[in-house]
């Protein structure tokens, strides 16, 4: 891995320490006011590396040693500077620069499977169900909703269910569901009678 360009930076190199040039150019140059402070920094940096060894770079490690930065920085900055190296065939895919490659790709699946695992559905139990009907005084069997899709793998015609909560939604709008409706009068009625029968299961009542 070198510095594109090296004979341009090169300047005394019989010279310890060799010395290199900086030109004005680099003023106008769109590419190098892209770079973030700290790649900016590290291109200096790599420059001053190169000019030890005619315009070659060490190894990522060394680099990170010599900087006084973690490997995975290291890393980072090169894929921001690369427009300022040259590969040969022996380190475009080597050391450091393919790990940060593959680091990068790692991180794309990662992102992936976050985004998958918070689409995928997850069967809800009978004791989520009856807790939804009722807060939303829903006119639905939970049981019968509950036994129809777990017998079925939870779906919905040829697709897996996306929602439950949608689906109880339309089973609780659609006059052609699958279970036996009940109405939202019958619900209140039994909610009272069911309220009545704990009220007198506590308290006794004296004549």
């Amino acid at each position: 891995m070198k510095i594109k360009n090296w004979r341009k930076f090169q300047h005394y190199d019989k010279r310890k320490p060799p010395w290199i040039k900086l030109y004005r150019d680099i003023l106008d140059d769109i590419r190098i006011h892209k770079l973030s402070d700290g790649a900016y920094r590290f291109l200096i940096n790599t420059i001053l590396l190169a000019s030890e060894e005619h315009g070659s770079l060490p190894d990522v490690e060394e680099i990170a040693f010599r900087l006084r930065l973690d490997k995975p920085k290291v890393n980072k900055y090169l894929q921001e500077i690369d427009y300022c190296l040259e590969h040969d065939d022996s380190d475009t895919l080597a050391d450091g620069y393919q790990d940060a490659m593959l680091e990068k790709e790692k991180e794309k699946e990662k992102e992936k499977e976050k985004e998958e695992r918070k689409t995928r559905f997850a069967p809800p139990s009978l004791e989520e169900i009856k807790s939804y009907i009722n807060e939303k005084s829903y006119g639905v069997n939970p049981d019968r909703f509950f036994n129809h899709y777990e017998s079925n793998g939870w779906m919905v015609g040829k697709n897996k269910m996306k929602s439950w909560r949608a689906a109880l939604a339309n089973w609780n709008s659609s006059d052609s569901t699958p279970q036996k409706r009940i109405s939202k009068a019958d619900v209140i009625k039994e909610r009272m009678a069911n309220r009545k029968q704990s009220i007198e299961g506590d308290y006794h009542v004296v004549k």
